[in-house]
């Protein structure tokens, strides 16, 4: 049923949930009891930035796999796109479950000597190309389809670039000025709230929630 607050279970689909509740644990059990080896994958929606620091720090486990997904667009979680979404507001559907993990601060960034230029990334929904057209749109010396390859080019001296703090730490880049506090926002760890409940899907909340609260690799200040 379809109600101002999305969609719900009708009565018959809630009786029937009931009933199958008992059997959501054993169904979780299953890969390894037909597949021991095998290690289900939990899916990880994120952006460019937070993809790649978990790619790079996420650790081996032996209950699960993490599948990551990079990109800005997002993905449904209550269609299961994905089990996990790392995001940058406060989950405001019921049947999601979210979790504060950091504040995320950005500022603008440079090698030595800084150009005066700007590099920006074509996805103009972004906030923080958004915040950089407002600012220094006619500064902009060209232009990138991956942030990442923007931060690429800062490295090369073409321009300056906007990125999330955490995301030039350990580069050669520098930071020029303050930091932006029109970009700074909370990041919430979200998954579905029935979901979250499954082995896999609540071993990898909780490394991820143990990586990214983490101050020594991502400082908030």
């Amino acid at each position: 049923e379809r109600g101002p607050q999305g969609y719900r279970l009708t009565l018959a689909g809630r009786r029937l949930a009931e009933d199958l509740a008992p059997l959501q644990s054993a169904i979780a059990h299953l890969p390894r009891v037909l597949d021991p080896p095998h290690r289900p994958r939990v899916r990880i929606s994120a952006g460019p930035w937070t993809a790649e620091f978990l790619a790079r720090h996420l650790t081996a486990s032996d209950t699960w796999v993490p599948e990551i997904v990079s990109g800005e667009a997002r993905v449904d979680l209550a269609r299961r796109e994905a089990d996990i979404g790392v995001r940058n507001a406060r989950p405001d559907q019921p049947w999601l479950a979210g979790q504060r993990t950091a504040r995320i601060t950005y500022g603008v960034f440079a090698s030595d000597p800084a150009p005066s230029g700007f590099v920006a990334t074509r996805n103009a929904r972004a906030p923080s190309q958004q915040w950089l057209r407002d600012q220094h749109g006619t500064s902009i010396v060209t232009t990138v389809s991956d942030a990442r390859l923007g931060r690429d080019l800062a490295l090369a001296g073409v321009g300056r670039v906007v990125l999330p703090r955490f995301a030039a730490r350990g580069t050669a880049l520098r930071q020029m000025g303050l930091t932006i506090d029109a970009l700074s926002h909370d990041e919430w760890l979200v998954s579905h709230a029935e979901a979250r409940h499954d082995p896999p899907v609540r071993a990898a909340l909780t490394a991820l929630t143990t990586l990214l609260t983490e101050r020594g690799l991502r400082p908030e200040a």
